[in-house]
C-alpha cells in the first residue's frame, strides 16, 4: 500500500512537469537543448527498435510492457559518460491517460 502511494506521488509530480496535453494527446515537453522533438521517421525508428528489444525480454517483462503504448518519443541529452551516444525518452500510456511510464533508451557502446 505504501509503495502504491509513493508511486502515485511521483507520477502526480512528474507527469505535469515533463508532459503537456495537446490536441493529438499527451506529449513530452521540449526543453532545448536537453530534450528535443524527433522528426516522424526517426521517432518511428526508435519505436521499432523498442518493439524489437521488448521481443527479446523474458515473458513476464513482455507482458508488463505489452500493456503500454508509446505515445511520444524525444531526444534527450544525457550525462558525460554517454557523450556521443544517442539517448531518447519515451512516454508510454497504459489503460488510461494517467497510467504512464517513462522509458529512457540509450545507444549501447
Amino acid at each position: 500500500r505504501a509503495s502504491r502511494r509513493a508511486r502515485k506521488r511521483v507520477s502526480d509530480r512528474a507527469l505535469p512537469r515533463f508532459t503537456e496535453e495537446r490536441e493529438d494527446g499527451r506529449r513530452i515537453i521540449e526543453e532545448p537543448p536537453l530534450i528535443t522533438r524527433l522528426d516522424r521517421d526517426e521517432a518511428a525508428e526508435v519505436v521499432d527498435g523498442l518493439d524489437g528489444y521488448v521481443d527479446t525480454l523474458p515473458s513476464h517483462w513482455r507482458r508488463v510492457l505489452s500493456g503500454y503504448t508509446v505515445v511520444d518519443v524525444a531526444h534527450k541529452v544525457v550525462g558525460v559518460g554517454s557523450v556521443g551516444l544517442r539517448a531518447y525518452v519515451a512516454l508510454c500510456e497504459g489503460s488510461s491517460p494517467d497510467d504512464v511510464v517513462f522509458l529512457q533508451l540509450k545507444q549501447a557502446r
